[in-house]
């Protein structure tokens, strides 16, 4: 069957209603063991400083364990002066205002490294819907544009093929960051946007009337 093949997009917008927190512990010793110690001594006083936060156990994922030895590079060669051990949790905040709470939580519990705050959308269905609709609509409206100006009439899609073109977790700038580690300060996360695009090839079901 003959078509009129278009494309549509479809924008909505959402406001970001959660954070991921990449926090770490980075602790120097003079042996491999003693960094590991007290690497994980200061990483569970991070775990229970922000579990009564209201952060779950199954919000909190390590993201990264290091162990390396350091180096004194004065002199003629480098000589090893210990070992550096190093973990990451990412942290998942359900609720924008215990950022702040949580960041300082964790530092005052022994963190010291921020090494990312992102925002994001818990639930982005609905928004993407209302994209989807648009979208469709546009689509449709150019296939319609196109087949008045060919003399044709269209029908139903005789495909449809989607793509998801919203972005993923946003990456907040340092300024917002350092705003976030104070409690007293609340996080302006701004809307993010949904965005659809979809590939629509229409019948052409007849010759337009005059």
């Amino acid at each position: 069957m003959r078509g009129i093949r278009v494309r549509g997009s479809g924008r909505a917008e959402q406001a970001p209603d959660m954070a991921t927190l990449v926090l770490g512990v980075e602790v120097e010793a003079a042996t491999a063991g003693e960094a590991q110690r007290l690497a994980n001594e200061r990483m569970r006083a991070v775990l229970a400083a922000i579990t009564p936060l209201g952060i779950a156990a199954s919000d909190v994922t390590t993201r990264r364990v290091s162990l390396d030895q350091t180096w004194d590079h004065r002199g003629d060669r480098p000589t090893p002066t210990g070992y550096q051990a190093g973990q990451h949790l990412a942290i998942r905040v359900r609720d924008l205002a215990l950022v702040g709470p949580v960041v300082d939580a964790a530092v005052d519990a022994g963190a010291n490294q921020v090494a990312e705050v992102t925002l994001g959308i818990a639930d982005p269905s609905a928004a993407r819907m209302v994209a989807r609709d648009r979208a469709m609509a546009d689509a449709r409206a150019t296939a319609e544009a196109l087949a008045r100006a060919g003399g044709v009439r269209i029908g139903s899609p005789l495909a449809i093929v989607e793509t998801d073109t919203s972005p993923g977790p946003v990456p907040m700038p340092r300024a917002r960051m350092a705003m976030a580690m104070e409690a007293s300060m609340p996080v302006a996360a701004g809307e993010e946007t949904i965005e659809v695009v979809v590939e629509v090839t229409w019948a052409i079901v007849g010759i337009a009337e005059p």
